[in-house]
């Protein structure tokens, strides 16, 4: 699951695939308000496969050379993507941290990304409480 600020993000990580996403009420008014064409639609026409990525059709041309990226390299990056075998979470997440830090944009738009899922977690948190009846710790 992932969130975006951004419709254009939404919009491309649907294109690569994303089957779930958390997307704020004011996304979704920016993704309701684009005009539609369907001669546009990199999708249009190539039917849903049975799982998300059975089958899955070809990546947009347009969002082909993500493939050959590694957000999380700096600025000085030797074109080596990172590692999977990284476990990022191990040492209370010390590699995460010092990736996430050494990010430029990752530093800037980390925090405000945080803060905006607390406040809406707590806000959802409000809601079921009061609709359920459920009382969260």
């Amino acid at each position: 699951m992932t969130g975006f600020l951004l419709a254009l993000d939404a919009m491309a990580a649907s294109e690569i695939g994303c089957h779930s996403a958390m997307i704020a009420h004011q996304v979704l008014k920016e993704l309701a308000d684009l005009p539609y064409n369907s001669w546009q639609q990199a999708g249009e026409g190539v039917p849903k496969p049975v799982h998300p990525y059975v089958d899955a059709a070809p990546t947009p041309v347009h969002l082909s050379r993500l493939a050959g990226i590694d957000p999380l390299a700096p600025v000085s990056w030797n074109g080596e993507l990172t590692s999977t075998d990284v476990d990022c979470l191990a040492n209370k997440g010390a590699k995460l941290d010092a990736a996430n830090d050494a990010d430029l944009e990752t530093k800037r738009q980390l925090p405000d990304t945080v803060e905006i899922f607390i406040k809406a977690e707590k806000r959802i948190q409000v809601k079921f409480e009061i609709n359920w009846g459920i009382l969260t710790a």
